[in-house]
C-alpha cells in the first residue's frame, strides 16, 4: 500500500508521487507517515525531508517553514522553499550557509515569539481570573 506525496514550494512543484513511508520535519519533531495515517495539520520546519518509494530507494529533499497536510492516503507539503537533493548538491556552499544562517534565525526569532505569547496569554488569564473568580462550570451558576 502506497501513499501520495506532493512537495510544493513557492515557485513550482517539486515531487508528486507515490511513497510507502515518509519522514518530514514539524513543530512537534521528526513525523513519520505511512498509509492510512491520522489526518494531521502541523507547521513543517526546515530540514531534510524523506521520501521512502515503492521500489526500496529514498529520496531526500530539503525544505524550509511552511504547513504540512497529512490525510489518510495523501501528504502535502507545502514549503517557502523547496530543494531535490540535486539541486542541493548545486548549490554554492557559501549561498546554503547563508541560506541556514537565515532560517536558524528565523527559527529563534519565531521560539521566542511563541514564548512570549505564552506568557502573556498566562498573565491575562491569572488577571482574569482574579477579577472574576474561577468558574467550575455554567450548570453549578445556572439554575434550570
Amino acid at each position: 500500500m502506497t501513499i501520495r506525496v506532493d512537495i510544493v514550494s513557492m515557485e513550482k512543484p517539486i515531487f508528486s508521487g507515490e511513497a510507502t513511508f515518509v519522514s518530514i520535519p514539524t513543530e512537534a519533531g521528526e513525523m513519520g507517515v505511512t498509509p492510512m495515517h491520522t489526518q494531521t495539520l502541523s507547521i513543517l520546519r526546515p530540514g531534510e525531508v524523506r521520501v521512502h518509494q515503492p521500489d526500496g530507494t529514498v529520496v531526500r529533499y530539503f525544505v524550509g517553514f511552511g504547513v504540512l497536510e497529512v490525510q489518510p492516503m495523501v501528504v502535502s507539503i507545502i514549503a517557502d522553499w523547496a530543494l531535490t537533493e540535486a539541486d542541493a548538491q548545486g548549490i554554492d556552499a557559501a549561498e546554503l550557509e547563508a541560506k541556514l544562517s537565515e532560517e536558524s534565525a528565523m527559527i529563534a526569532d519565531y521560539e521566542q515569539r511563541i514564548g512570549h505569547d505564552r506568557s502573556r496569554r498566562a498573565a491575562q488569564m491569572g488577571a482574569f481570573h482574579a477579577r472574576h473568580g474561577r468558574r467550575t462550570s455554567l450548570k453549578t451558576k445556572c439554575s434550570l
